[in-house]
Parts: C-alpha cells; sequence; structure tokens
C-alpha cells in the first residue's frame, strides 16, 4: 500500500468510523486480512469463500446480489466498487447498522503522465476510478461519498514496469503486448533507467441511511466454516 505505515492504518480506521467493527469484505482479498489485522471482526463472503482460510476471519458462501444476513448486521461493508444496481445497495443497505458505511479502496494511476498513457493503451484498460456512480446516490440510502486519498511515487525498473502491466491486463498481456512494454520502457527510461509511477490510493465510503430501510428480522441462511 501506499504511504507510511501510520498513513495507511489511519485510513483504514476512517473507513470503519474510527471504532473497532463488525466487517463484511465482498470477495477473499488482502484488505480484509488488513481490516483482521486491526482488531475487527472480519466476514468473507464469496462464492469460493473456503479457498482462502484464517482463523480469526469467518467465510460465509454467498452473493452479493443475495446476501445471507440478517439486518443491521454489520458496521461496514467493503467491496471491490461501489458501482453497483439499485437492488444490490438495497441489500447491503439492509445489513448496514445505522452509522454504518459502504466502503471500498482503489488504486488510480496519474495518466496524465505520458508513459503511464501509453501503458494503460498497451494493457487495453481504463484507468481505474473509485469514486461511485450517480447510482449510488440515487437511491436515496446513502450520505453523500466521502472521500480519504493518500497519494505517492513509485519507482519501477524493467521488470517492474512488466508486471505493472500485467497487473492491468491480466491474462490478456499476450507476449506481443509484453514486447511493446518493454520497447515503452527503453524509450521512456533511456536518461534514467527506472519510470516513476505517481498513484493515488482513493478511501471511499458511504454513510447508510436507514430511515427509508425496515430490515427483516428472521433468521438469514448462513454457512460459516470455523477454521479454529
Amino acid at each position: 500500500m501506499d504511504g507510511s505505515n501510520d498513513t495507511v492504518s489511519r485510513a483504514f480506521n476512517w473507513l470503519a468510523g474510527d471504532r473497532l467493527s463488525d466487517v463484511l469484505h465482498i470477495g477473499d482479498h488482502a484488505l480484509a486480512y488488513r481490516f483482521s489485522d486491526q482488531g475487527h471482526d472480519v466476514v468473507v463472503v464469496g462464492e469460493d469463500a473456503r479457498n482462502r482460510h484464517d482463523s480469526d476471519i469467518s467465510y460465509v458462501c454467498g452473493r452479493v446480489d443475495r446476501l445471507p444476513f440478517v439486518g443491521s448486521s454489520f458496521d461496514l461493508v467493503v467491496l471491490p466498487s461501489l458501482n453497483l444496481s439499485p437492488v444490490e445497495l438495497a441489500g447491503i443497505a439492509r445489513i448496514l447498522r445505522p452509522r454504518g458505511y459502504i466502503a471500498t479502496v482503489a488504486r488510480v494511476y496519474d495518466d496524465t503522465i505520458p508513459w503511464v498513457r501509453r501503458l494503460l493503451q498497451i494493457a487495453g484498460v481504463e484507468p481505474p476510478s473509485a469514486l461511485a456512480d450517480q447510482t449510488l446516490a440515487q437511491t436515496g440510502l446513502f450520505r453523500p461519498a466521502e472521500v480519504n486519498e493518500i497519494a505517492d511515487w513509485e519507482v519501477l525498473d524493467l521488470p517492474g514496469t512488466v508486471r505493472f502491466a500485467r497487473d492491468l491486463a491480466g491474462p490478456s498481456l499476450g507476449d506481443d503486448r509484453v514486447d511493446q512494454v518493454r520497447d515503452l520502457f527503453a524509450q521512456s527510461a533511456q536518461q534514467t533507467g527506472t519510470l516513476r509511477l505517481r498513484h493515488r490510493t482513493q478511501y471511499v465510503r458511504a454513510e447508510v441511511d436507514k430511515s427509508q430501510i425496515q430490515d427483516d428480522d428472521d433468521a438469514a441462511d448462513v454457512t460459516l466454516f470455523d477454521l479454529q
């Protein structure tokens, strides 16, 4: 992650409202383990939630469009993106407690730098954005999104630049495009032998508005995997 450890830790605490929380993480991602390390009680939900095991985390089989939890179960729900359908957002709002948050963390690259813009083109991806679209505000279920942003620079050598391109493109980055990345590095780093990548990590949260929500108090079907 970017910035000093203290700065990043403060950003994670800010996502949870600066309190120890019951956290639901959608998908089995490293962020879930970061929250667990900070003392939060974490549940990971996903169709493949049993693939990774940690004795301090509970695992639930489920999908974001059909979350198997009773109302007001969590203080924080963390997702890869806040750009969800109104039905999915309503389901998340239902399981959040009053003053709870929906949140996401994403890295945004400075594509005003010519070599970054060209590499994104080679990788065939748009610059990622963490900010929620209009759907979040239009539901009436959440207050306006807040953003805490940390900016940093990273120095990349040739292997690091290729890894960066692979992280962006995934398996679709074939050998021909790897060659293009190598050519780009040779052209852009010829004076220093390295490239500087400026990026911002956006910590985004939106507080739930429970005034329009009626929680379902009936028990939900939940499959937990006790790994202790």
